[in-house]
């Protein structure tokens, strides 16, 4: 090779050289672009799910629990939304009266607790209505008082039939409204239990006929528990809560005489779930409160 051509291919090189810099340069600062615009969108994205009402699917709402946090949420959350599950929504009169006086913010939408298809329609419902959900409360729960029975007399059928509700139909639900959850930032999952099924907690209840009940709800808790821990990295916080002993029914009164519990009123429960509901961080996740605040063990 000449000194001309070794001289021309040095220029070459640093031609392409310059070339390759600025081309890279040219890139780096459009993908720096494209990152902006990115974090610009999620931005916004987040500031739009801000300003949008805050959505809750809550089961069980035709009485007891459930009616009273529907009409805590509609009385002090202004802009929020309520799809409230009722098994007969034709029956639902409590409920229908609510729709009369807000009839924008209150949906009652058709759940038997144990109807997978019952679940698939009620989340292909709150999809056409709003964009996502920020709250499940999983409220509906079933006890029968003449199947309470000591363990030696307590049949198959009844523990069956329990855990068929009270453990069996919240994991139905969690599957169904799952992907609703994910569309928004809150992605909360609340599952109602009772403080008498804790292993932790010593007390003159845990001698008292109630098994059918009592071994559904500790289920139950474990769901809550593999639920926080399956789906932490997706953000899905989820707690067991137990919404105090309700002054209603004399199977609950006979309960308060016998444990020594006091009782509470259904709007002071839920009084105290919104609360806990909406200020609860991924700390708490996995863990087992009280209607009140208080933690209890598992």
């Amino acid at each position: 090779m000449t000194c001309q051509q070794k001289t021309a291919s040095r220029r070459a090189r640093s031609i392409n050289k310059a070339q390759f810099s600025l081309v890279w340069t040219q890139q780096s600062q459009t993908r720096s672009n494209f990152g902006n615009l990115n974090s610009v969108s999620n931005r916004l994205k987040r500031l739009l799910e801000e300003m949008s009402p805050q959505s809750w699917f809550i089961t069980g709402a035709t009485r007891g629990v459930g009616l009273a946090v529907v009409k805590q949420l509609l009385t002090t959350q202004s802009d929020s939304i309520v799809f409230a599950g009722a098994r007969n929504p034709t029956t639902a009169t409590s409920l229908k009266d609510l729709v009369a006086s807000y009839p924008s913010r209150l949906h009652i939408v058709k759940l038997d607790s144990t109807s997978a298809e019952d679940a698939k329609k009620a989340a292909a419902y709150v999809e056409k209505t709003t964009d996502g959900l920020d709250y499940v409360l999983a409220n509906a729960g079933y006890v029968e008082p003449s199947q309470q029975k000591f363990l030696e007399e307590v049949s198959t059928a009844a523990i069956k039939e329990h855990f068929e509700v009270n453990t069996v139909g919240p994991i139905v639900l969690f599957q169904a409204l799952y992907p609703l959850l994910l569309k928004r930032q809150t992605r909360k999952f609340i599952a109602v239990s009772t403080v008498l099924s804790s292993m932790a907690i010593k007390l003159p209840s845990l001698a008292v006929p109630d098994s059918p009940y009592t071994l559904s709800k500790a289920a139950l808790n474990f769901v809550v528990v593999k639920i926080a821990a399956e789906y932490k990295q997706k953000g899905i916080i989820a707690l067991a809560v137990h919404p105090g002993l309700i002054e209603t029914g004399n199977y609950w009164k006979e309960f308060a005489k016998q444990t020594g519990f006091p009782t509470i009123t259904t709007a002071q429960s839920a009084e105290g779930l919104v609360k806990l509901i909406t200020e609860a961080t991924a700390e708490q996740s996995g863990r087992f409160w009280n209607f009140d605040g208080k933690e209890f063990q598992y």
